[in-house]
């Protein structure tokens, strides 16, 4: 699904944003950029501690 759809619900500090179908919960602020050449930059900040940050093995 290209360009993926972006969905924002629930009040600030505890929103739930949907991106291209997946959903990233506890969102604090969406940032989205004016569009340049019909692409767009959509930031999600998500506030969490230190201890819940995991890495993928590449």
């Amino acid at each position: 699904m290209f360009p993926p759809e972006v969905r924002i619900e629930g009040p600030l500090g505890s929103r739930t944003v949907t991106v291209g179908g997946v959903e990233i919960p506890a969102v604090e602020a969406v940032s989205v950029s004016e569009a340049v050449h019909d692409l767009q930059r959509v930031t999600i900040t998500v506030l969490t501690d230190r201890a819940t940050i995991a890495f993928p093995e590449r």
